[in-house]
């Protein structure tokens, strides 16, 4: 298993030695998920507090 951790998140990946896994909604190599910072200036632009915008990522 491989360890990809950033502080509060920790993500476990199996090996793939033939590399025929094909991630879905990470792709390989990707650090951010697209849109999701104009989905978090949007919750904040309707008045939505940050410590809210936080608790809403983490569930």
């Amino acid at each position: 298993m491989s360890n990809h951790c950033i502080p509060g998140y920790c993500i476990e990946t199996p090996r793939d030695r033939e590399g025929s896994f094909e991630p879905q909604l990470v792709k390989k190599r990707q650090i951010r998920l697209a849109g999701m910072k104009d989905r978090i200036l949007a919750l904040y632009a309707k008045g939505m507090a940050t410590r809210d915008i936080e608790h809403l990522m983490r569930e």
